[in-house]
């Protein structure tokens, strides 16, 4: 049993080219692990599903504080779990799926979390249901064999069954849906034959076969992107592998785009959608041909304008060609460059690009070959990921975009190893001005933790820029906050010195007291916000 421990902050410094960051530790299950997934913002706080031993895996919410941080509701009462995951937003209330494939509505409180309906599902499908919205409705696959089509707009009588597709086996036979310039596309079988494009105006009438591409042996259309006015996808043909095909959502216009050689080749499926960088579409190529010499079509990054003429790859990226394990797994713009993860066997790392060749770079060589990056993610001007930093230890990373400034990142006397494993990093999700991922960085276990960055410099002066005065200081009862800056919007937060949130308090008034009664003696941090400025100074409580 491990031990229960307080929620502690701990501090990491990189280097002068860094902020301070704190790091925050919830221990929702002090017996074990409560292994927090499926993390969302919501109304300013975060939703997630965790276990404890008496509730089970259940929906909970954090507002960054220890306080704060609470079960929401015990959807299947007791030990027994109702497992809450993919959240989406809608139409004010927070939607997810529940004891296997229930779709459940909550507004953040246990008497606003409802059952929707009991749509039912396959093993598969029950923890990776597609969703797509489009207006104030989602629509998702659902059934027991995943070859219905649903649709809720999150309401009880708003949820039901708009149409049911052949079936091809007990394993999702709807693979994709998704909304393109105010259509729902959809990979499902068609009547005795394999998968293909569908368009839906969610009615069942108006859901029907786009093209009937499985007479020429194309199949599984899926990664649809919206890109100048039309739908770009990625298909499969027995002639040519996956390739990008285009559609206007008239079938005499829904056409293959790209040839790029050989018959295993083309877009990696399982990569996600491609990427508009700079007006261009980026997305992972690969092909069967790549291990001949001088191929003039080798994995990598590639670009497209939407023509074939103008696809070409950017960079080839991978050092060696290994079938089906050459990925582009995450990306994100940031600083006007294109960032993106890759995952291959002798030569995964963090890179970036402007577009060119030349402009294609890896920032975590230091690393090694095998560093496996995953899960980017910006705050606060700063790019964060996951990789390994030494075999088999998975860490943390935060970077200002170069090889030199790319560092672990992880609180002080932190176990090695941190995040384990990828495949139980579940991202880094931004609410109420924190990073919160899960952990196992001390003997807590798998938790939930938190992320703050102090960029602001500290001063022991009372007073910063903007002419923000906090007196008196040291302050007893009270202190008062004073500005002869105009504001709309202000706030004010302290927070002691493990980074606990002692107080928080909205700025009505200039000048404007605030009641220190009960905050315990000591230093404290005042961090206060007035519109888009914001400055953080000591305030000493005696």
């Amino acid at each position: 049993m491990k031990k229960p421990i307080l929620s502690a902050l701990l501090v990491c410094i990189l280097s002068s080219a860094f902020a301070q960051f704190s790091f925050i530790n919830f221990d929702i299950n002090p017996s074990g692990n409560s292994y927090p997934h499926d993390l969302i913002d919501y109304n300013g706080k975060l939703y997630f599903g965790a276990t404890t031993d008496s509730t089970g895996d259940e929906l909970w919410v954090s507002d960054g504080t220890t306080a704060g941080t609470m079960l929401v509701a015990d959807i299947d009462t007791g030990a027994s779990s109702s497992r809450p995951h993919r959240f989406i937003e809608l139409n004010g209330k927070l939607l997810f799926f529940a004891n296997t494939f229930s779709l459940y509505s909550t507004d953040g409180t246990t008497a606003g979390t409802v059952l929707l309906a009991k749509t039912l599902g396959n093993i598969y499908i029950a923890h990776n249901p597609n969703i797509a919205r489009l207006g104030n409705k989602i629509y998702f696959a659902a059934g027991i064999h995943a070859n219905e089509l649903w649709v809720t707009d999150g309401t009880v009588n708003g949820t039901y069954k708009i149409t049911t597709f052949s079936i091809a086996n007990t394993y999702e036979n709807i693979s994709s849906i998704i909304v393109c310039y105010g259509k729902i596309y959809i990979n499902a079988v068609m009547p005795n034959r394999d998968k293909g494009l569908w368009i839906s105006d969610g009615t069942a009438s108006g859901t029907t076969l786009l093209k009937d591409m499985n007479g020429d042996n194309i199949i599984d259309p899926g990664m649809f992107t919206e890109y100048k006015n039309k739908v770009y996808f990625v298909a499969y043909s027995l002639a040519g592998g996956y390739e990008l095909w285009v559609t206007d959502s008239n079938a005499t216009n829904t056409k293959q785009v790209t040839h790029i050689s050989g018959k295993t080749l083309g877009l990696l499926q399982t990569y996600r959608p491609a990427r508009i960088y700079k007006n261009e579409m980026y997305f992972n190529g690969w092909c069967g041909m790549c291990l001949v010499p001088n191929t003039p079509n080798p994995p990598g990054l590639y670009k497209s304008d939407g023509t074939e003429a103008g696809t070409v790859v950017v960079h080839q990226v991978y050092n060696n060609y290994i079938d089906k394990k050459n990925l582009i797994t995450s990306d994100v713009e940031y600083n006007n460059k294109l960032y993106f993860t890759v995952q291959n066997a002798d030569s995964s790392g963090t890179w970036y690009t402007d577009g060119t060749e030349d402009g294609t770079k890896e920032i975590t060589t230091k690393l090694g070959p095998m560093c496996l990056p995953h899960r980017l993610s910006t705050h606060n001007n700063k790019l964060f990921f996951s990789a390994y930093a030494a075999p088999w230890e998975y860490e943390l990373f935060c970077s200002d975009g170069t090889a030199e400034g790319t560092k672990v990142l992880q609180p002080l006397g932190a176990m090695k190893n941190g995040l384990q494993d990828a495949s139980l990093f579940y991202g880094i999700v931004k609410s109420n001005g924190l990073l919160f991922f899960m952990a196992e960085y001390t003997s807590s276990g798998y938790e939930l933790w938190a992320l703050r960055d102090s960029t602001l410099a500290i001063s022991n002066s009372t007073t910063q820029p903007n002419n923000i005065t906090l007196y008196p200081n040291p302050a007893h009862n009270n202190f008062t906050i004073k500005t002869t800056t105009a504001f709309k919007v202000g706030s004010i937060t302290l927070t002691d010195v493990t980074g606990r949130i002692v107080k928080s308090q909205k700025l009505s008034s200039n000048p404007e007291t605030i009641s220190v009664d009960g905050i315990a003696p000591g230093m404290y941090l005042a961090d206060v916000r007035l519109d888009d400025k914001r400055t953080t100074q000591k305030l000493v409580i005696e």
